[in-house]
This record gives C-alpha cells, structure tokens and sequence, in this order.
C-alpha cells in the first residue's frame, strides 16, 4: 500500500502525518485538501470492509492509516496465537 501512496505523491500525508505550516497560502492549503481528498479516495477503496466500518469516523488521511495498521497488527497476533 505504501507504494501506491508514493506513486500518487501523497505518502507524507499518509503515513508520515505531514499537516501544512501555519505561513501558508491558501492555494498551498488548497493542494493539501486535494491531496488529502485523493488519499482518503485511494483508502476507501484499498481497505476491507471489515476495517473501513472501524476507522470510517476518523477524517485525516494518516489517522486511517494509523488505525488500520493498528486494528490489522491485532487480528495478526490473533490469528498467530495458539
């Protein structure tokens, strides 16, 4: 998945949390949206269901991801416990 994000130039806004600084413009601010916009787009449609209903209420790109890799890590050590 961490490439997909790469590819589409929104990998600092997922997975590394990057918010834009409090000095920039508003066509700046405007690229973030859509960048945001395009991420949680490309999230909606990767995540299973399962886990989209879980993390649905979080708005920010990277909080999805954190969550969903957070949830996906516990039904790991679910399914590997004995």
């Amino acid at each position: 998945m961490f490439m997909v994000f790469k590819a589409i130039g929104v990998n600092d806004i997922v997975v590394d949390g990057v918010h834009p600084a409090l000095d920039t413009t508003i066509e700046q601010q405007e690229g973030y949206e859509a960048l945001s916009n395009h991420a949680l787009l490309v999230l909606l449609q990767i995540i299973s269901k399962p886990i989209l209903k879980k993390i649905l209420k979080l708005s920010a790109p990277h909080e999805m991801e954190i969550s969903q890799r957070n949830l996906l890590s516990r039904q790991c050590l679910f399914i590997g416990s004995p």
